[in-house]
Formats: C-alpha cells, sequence, structure tokens
C-alpha cells in the first residue's frame, strides 16, 4: 500500500497492491473541488464525464466498454460507475487490460476509485471478493449516512 504523506506529493492519494490482487491494484484519488477536479458538482454529468475521457483518453490504445455507466450508494451517497477494458494497440502481445471506476461526491468533495486488473484476472473469484469487499468497506468520515444497497450480480447497483 502506498499513501501520499503531504498535500504536495505527487500521485495517486492512494495505491493498494497486494499479491491477492495478482498484477491488479486499486487507486483512491480525492479531489477538493467536484467542479474543478470533475467538471461538474452535478454526480450524473462528472461521471458521464469521467467515462467519456476514460474510453479515449489516449489513442495508442484500444477501447472497448463493458458497462456502461450506472449508479449506486456507496455509504449511503450517490456514486456512478462503468468498466472498461483498455489494449496497446502498438505492442506485440500487449495485455488486455480491465478497469473499474467508482466516483463518488460527498459533501463538497469527490473520491475517483479503481480498480485494474489484466481481463484474464480480473473477475477471479478472489479478485471479486477483494472488490467488492473494499466498496462495501468504504465509510467516509463525517458521513452521517451509513447505508449499503447491496445489488444484485458481482457489482452492486
Amino acid at each position: 500500500m502506498h499513501e501520499k504523506t503531504g498535500r504536495f506529493d505527487e500521485g495517486t492519494d492512494l495505491e493498494i497492491k497486494n499479491p491477492a490482487l495478482g498484477r491488479g491494484f486499486i487507486l483512491v484519488q480525492y479531489g477538493d473541488d467536484p467542479t474543478v477536479d470533475f467538471g461538474s458538482r452535478d454526480i450524473t454529468t462528472a461521471v458521464y464525464d469521467v467515462f467519456k475521457n476514460s474510453i479515449s483518453g489516449d489513442y495508442s490504445y484500444e477501447y472497448r466498454v463493458i458497462e456502461q455507466p450506472k449508479f449506486l450508494t456507496i455509504d449511503g451517497q450517490k456514486a456512478g460507475t462503468f468498466l472498461y477494458t483498455f489494449k496497446d494497440k502498438y505492442e506485440d502481445n500487449a495485455w488486455t487490460w480491465g478497469s473499474q471506476i467508482w466516483l463518488v461526491y460527498v459533501g463538497d468533495h469527490a473520491y475517483e476509485i479503481s480498480f485494474t486488473e489484466r481481463t484474464d484476472e480480473f473477475d477471479s473469484p478472489e479478485n471479486i471478493q477483494i472488490r467488492d469487499q473494499f466498496i462495501k468497506s468504504i465509510n467516509f468520515l463525517g458521513n452521517t449516512t451509513n447505508t449499503y444497497s447491496p445489488g444484485v450480480g458481482r457489482f452492486a447497483e
């Protein structure tokens, strides 16, 4: 696990890598202001903007949408999620990676959470358990609504 120690440190706020995740990793990025960090104070608009940017951000990758944006709650907060794959177009024998993104607004703050793993391991029983447990265990400090709405299938809806 790697966590920023100061607000001027570069990179992701929290990065979790564990042998149980294989080559996969979980990233958490915090934003002080949703308008600046994600383009809108409206969670629905922001999720669709992040989705569009995620699947067209780099011309050297081939993208495929697996799950369109949908909405759920995480620790009582409205959140959006989507799933896509990407592969380097110019690398011989490149791996295809899957990435699921969750975007959550809590008051005037925003969190972007992502889980990324090779597609051949993305839905392994271990990764499903780690991913689902991680999302279900989130508790935003200062948040007084601690309800979680479990969904059907591998991800909450």
